[in-house]
């Protein structure tokens, strides 16, 4: 087994051939089928990521919640039109952009909202939309779907 870290936001575990459906679990049951990577650990199958989440958690941390409590983000309908255009959030399902052969393939909704979530929460910060175009690029890439280009000098450099 090998787990690796890239000190910002995303977490790989890679596992021998020798595990294929003998695991479960957030990394989900490693048979090839992608249908039953949610699963919880009831054994039904979900498309919420929260509950998701949920399911699987082993002990609960005093203060942390699944949900936002206090004082949530809130955008204002110009940041949510803002953020949601083909210049921020909207990279990740335009059927022009840069992801477009992947749109198919990987259901990009999760990772709009989680961009938006995001981008509302930290005002539009570059580096927060840029871990998040990031993060849809890797998991396309990791399906083998090519990317088009996406970063360039003055856009989402690699930091």
């Amino acid at each position: 087994m090998r787990v690796t870290f890239d000190f910002r936001s995303r977490i790989t575990v890679t596992l021998p051939g020798t595990y294929v459906g003998s695991v479960c679990g957030l990394c989900g049951n490693f048979d090839g089928k992608v249908k039953g990577e949610m699963m919880l650990r009831n054994g039904t199958v979900t498309d919420d990521p929260v509950k998701f989440g949920e399911s699987w958690q082993v002990a609960r941390t005093p203060g942390c919640s699944h949900v936002c409590q206090g004082r949530c983000p809130k955008c204002d309908i110009v940041a949510v039109r803002r953020y949601g255009s083909k210049e921020f959030c909207g990279k990740i399902r335009s059927p022009q952009g840069p992801f477009r052969e992947c749109l198919s393939r990987i259901n990009p909704t999760q990772y709009f909202d989680d961009c938006m979530y995001d981008s509302c929460l930290y005002k539009g910060h570059h580096t927060v939309l840029c871990e998040s175009l990031a993060a849809y690029a890797a998991v396309c890439q990791d399906m083998g779907v090519h990317i088009a280009p996406w970063r360039n000098r003055t856009f989402c450099r690699e930091y």
